[in-house]
C-alpha cells in the first residue's frame, strides 16, 4: 500500500536549531481515508531534506479517536519538542466528524531521563458534594513513562469540613474509562487555606484520567488543579 506519507503532506514547518534544518508535517496514505499523522525531516541546506528512518514521530492513535494530526508547528526547547497540530476525529459525538476540529499538541522527547510536568485540571470552583466528570479531564497517556506523580492543589473555606478526594480512572485505549477507581487519595486539609499534596503512583497502564470530588456537604472548594508529572 505504499508508504504512510507516499499520499502528501500538510502545511509542514521548518525550523533552523543547531546548525540544521528541522521539518514536521502531517503525512496520510494515497489510497483511503485522510488519516494524517506527524513526520519528521532534517536538512544542512534548506534544500535537501532525508526524512527520518522510524516516521512517524507522532502517530495519530496516540491521542484516542484521532483522525488526524495535520498542519503542524513546533517549537523546540532541547530535550523536548512541542508540535501544535489540528486535531481531527474518527467519531465525534454530535457527528460534526470531517469538519471540526481541535488545537492539538504532542510532546517528543529527545533523550532520556526527562521530566514533564502535565496540567491534567484547573477548575474554578466546585460545588459541596459534587464530583467532576472524566470529559473534563484529558487522557494522560503513559506508554513512556516509568515515573508517575499527581499533585492536588486547593483553597479551601474557614468553614470548610473535609478534603477533596482525587479518583484515578484507568484504561487500555484512551477511550474507555473502568468504572472503578484504579487509585484514590485525599489532599491535605487546611480549613481557610490552599492545601496541596503529592502522591507518586505505579504508571503500568496505557491511560489515565482524573476527577475531583468535594466531599463536604455545605461548602464548595476553590481553585483546583491536579498537575500530572511524568518522568522516563
Amino acid at each position: 500500500f505504499g508508504d504512510w506519507d507516499d499520499g502528501g503532506i500538510s502545511e509542514a514547518e521548518v525550523l533552523y536549531h543547531n546548525g540544521a534544518f528541522h521539518m514536521f508535517y502531517g503525512g496520510t496514505h494515497l489510497l483511503g481515508p485522510r488519516l494524517e499523522s506527524i513526520g519528521y525531516a532534517y536538512s544542512l541546506d534548506g534544500y535537501n531534506f532525508v526524512k527520518y528512518g522510524r516516521n512517524p514521530v507522532a502517530v495519530r492513535q496516540a491521542n484516542p479517536n484521532a483522525a488526524a494530526f495535520a498542519e503542524v508547528h513546533a517549537i523546540i526547547e532541547p530535550p523536548f519538542v512541542y508540535l501544535y497540530h489540528t486535531l481531527r476525529y474518527e467519531k465525534h459525538g454530535d457527528d460534526r466528524f470531517g469538519w471540526f476540529e481541535d488545537l492539538g499538541v504532542q510532546v517528543l522527547v529527545t533523550q532520556r531521563p526527562f521530566s514533564l510536568d502535565m496540567p491534567v485540571l484547573n477548575i474554578e470552583s466546585l460545588d459541596s458534594g459534587q464530583t467532576t466528570s472524566l470529559d473534563q479531564s484529558p487522557p494522560v497517556s503513559l506508554g513512556h513513562v516509568s515515573r508517575l506523580s499527581l499533585t492536588a492543589e486547593c483553597a479551601y473555606s474557614k468553614n470548610a469540613a473535609r478534603p477533596i478526594k482525587i479518583h484515578v480512572r484507568a484504561s487500555y485505549d484512551g477511550m474507555t474509562y473502568d468504572t472503578v477507581d484504579l487509585h484514590t487519595f485525599e489532599n491535605d486539609f487546611k480549613p481557610g487555606q490552599t492545601a496541596r499534596k503529592t502522591v507518586e503512583l505505579d504508571p503500568k497502564v496505557p491511560f489515565i484520567k482524573v476527577l475531583v470530588e468535594n466531599q463536604d456537604q455545605s461548602r464548595s472548594v476553590s481553585d483546583i488543579r491536579v498537575i500530572a508529572a511524568l518522568a522516563g
